[in-house]
């Protein structure tokens, strides 16, 4: 057996443990830039969320996000979001901070419909 991601980087869907680490392989595979794209999955009362944060890409991306969100995640409270590079926080290795970043968008502010 080999394990891999963090128990805090996943969620179960059909129940099964999905992790950040297999959906960002699927964004890659569909052709994302995985050095600009970070998942954050977690659960917040009784739901699950997954977020595909895509740093300075364009609408195609994101499109293609939720297309891979949607097949991968059904069932699941799913997010788009496309933010200016950088945003994403970062190890200084460069890891993505997974934790962080879900925090930081579970606490922001409601969008707009």
């Amino acid at each position: 057996m080999y394990v891999i991601g963090r128990l805090g980087d996943c969620i179960k869907v059909n129940a099964r443990h999905l992790f950040a680490e297999d959906v960002e392989l699927l964004l890659g595979r569909a052709g994302l830039d995985l050095n600009r794209t970070c998942v954050a999955l977690g659960q917040d009362d009784a739901q699950a969320h997954a977020y595909a944060v895509l740093e300075d890409l364009d609408a195609e991306c994101a499109e293609i996000a939720d297309r891979v969100l949607s097949t991968t995640c059904p069932g699941v409270e799913r997010e788009v979001v496309r933010v200016p590079r950088g945003t994403i926080p970062r190890t200084t290795s460069g890891k993505s901070r997974r934790r962080e970043l879900w925090l930081t968008l579970r606490n922001r502010p409601a969008q707009p419909a």
